[in-house]
């Protein structure tokens, strides 16, 4: 099965049908809508950067690899953040922070 989606309809096909449905203007994959619905469903936790609020760990990473440290990784936020650090960033590991939501 396949996800496909026109506007904000979301629909499983199976690989036998997937061009009677691009015919019809669907697209392969899951529409805007559902995707958000997902992202908040599986966010637990909101991360802190110095006074900055990231609703998920890649965002931060991103934010983080954007404005000054190139190197870090996913792994190393959520670590550093858990108490685990696998590469110490001095200068930041204090700084994050994560806090589960109620």
């Amino acid at each position: 099965m396949i996800y496909m989606y026109l506007e904000d309809e979301t629909i499983k096909v199976s690989k036998n049908d997937i061009d009677k449905y691009i015919l019809q203007g669907y697209k392969v994959g899951k529409s805007e809508k559902l995707c958000n619905n997902i992202r908040k469903a599986r966010r637990h936790n909101i991360w802190y950067f110095k006074d900055l609020e990231f609703a998920t760990s890649g965002e931060l990473t991103e934010y983080l690899r954007e404005n000054g440290y190139p190197n870090i990784t996913y792994s190393t936020v959520v670590n550093i953040s858990n108490g685990k650090v696998v590469n110490t960033y001095s200068d930041i590991c204090s700084l994050i922070k994560r806090v589960p939501l109620d």
